[in-house]
């Protein structure tokens, strides 16, 4: 197709051309002529070879050419009220436009509202590199990388910088070990490295009692019972205070005392002792006395001795009947 067109088409005498190799017919050639004598009608009469970034201007009447518009130079030439005016030309930086806030707000450029205000903390941020981490302020504008540090033992952490993800902190050692442990009523105990197990702490109370080994119609008009214990692991720590006055009866055997709060254990060595104050007992020549837990029992009996004596077991040839019996002491016991 032809590329250019003579410098005027209004005579319609000049048609454009056939180029070689075209696929345009005779008919296509009359049709685009008209369209082009139509755009001249519009424009004006030029020449019609274009230049490189330009576009047909008018320049006068009935006159057009091809020309480069200067977009900074069109809007100098505005006058006030032009409603052109509410474009603004580049050099000026938006201070041409009557309203710079009304700009600012049109094109989402509120500072403080749509992009941040300057600031001197904003610039250490930029400077930073894109090292991961934890950021800590060290002074005004100052900011330094910082890295979560476990102790030797006890705690692990992962991803400490918080780079890889989310710092993620571990119980380890021995209190990983603790944290393992569950139940009430117990005491975390130590067996080895980075191992613990769980033993009994209980505390509470338990009613003291005295009976002879065979009651048979012997009976106990009690005053006042009173007992507290506290079991750690094995071991039962106990006191005890009784008064009352027995009628004897046809009782037989030793004097026990009754209602131990834990049974002991089964092995006569892990019998505990205890130290015993008795009031009401005649013994000629046994002036002390203990307490003796029995084995796989509650009960334990009162052993008596004195000088030159070998120790006896109190019975009820020992309590004289219709007598105020008080007993108090404190010892322990293996369960």
């Amino acid at each position: 197709m032809a590329t250019n067109y003579p410098g005027a088409l209004d005579d319609g005498t000049s048609l454009p051309t056939k180029s070689t190799g075209d696929d345009i017919t005779s008919a296509e050639t009359n049709t685009q002529s008209a369209a082009v004598k139509a755009l001249e009608a519009k424009l004006g009469v030029g020449a019609s070879t274009p230049a490189a970034n330009q576009v047909p201007v008018g320049s006068a009447a009935g006159v057009s050419g091809w020309a480069t518009l200067d977009h900074n130079a069109q809007l100098a030439s505005l006058t006030a009220g032009d409603p052109h005016t509410q474009y603004s030309r580049k050099s000026q930086n938006l201070a041409d436009l009557a309203s710079i806030a009304t700009a600012l707000i049109n094109l989402g450029l509120v500072i403080g509202t749509n992009v941040e205000a300057w600031d001197a903390d904003l610039d250490a941020f930029a400077a930073l590199d894109a090292t991961g981490g934890l950021l800590a302020k060290t002074g005004a504008a100052a900011y330094a990388r910082r890295s979560l540090t476990a102790p030797a033992a006890g705690i692990t952490i992962s991803n400490a910088s918080g780079g890889p993800g989310n710092p993620t902190f571990a119980l380890a050692n021995d209190l990983a070990a603790l944290e393992g442990l569950s139940g009430t009523a117990q005491l975390p105990r130590r067996t080895a490295a980075d191992t613990w197990d769980m033993i009994d702490y209980i505390e509470g109370t338990w009613t003291p009692a005295l009976a002879f080994g065979t009651p048979g119609t012997s009976s106990w008009a009690v005053t006042t019972q009173a007992g507290f214990y506290t079991k750690i692991g094995n071991r039962v720590l106990f006191n005890f205070f009784y008064q009352g006055v027995p009628t004897n009866g046809t009782a037989v055997g030793t004097l026990n005392l009754t209602g131990l709060p834990f049974t002991s254990n089964g092995a006569a060595a892990s019998g505990g002792r205890f130290a015993a104050l008795l009031q009401g007992y005649t013994k000629a020549n046994f002036t002390q006395v203990i307490g003796s837990v029995q084995a796989s029992s509650t009960i334990a009996n009162f052993r008596a001795s004195g000088s030159g004596q070998t120790t006896a077991t109190l019975a009820v040839a020992d309590i004289p009947s219709g007598g105020t019996v008080i007993a108090e002491g404190a010892g322990y016991y293996f369960v």
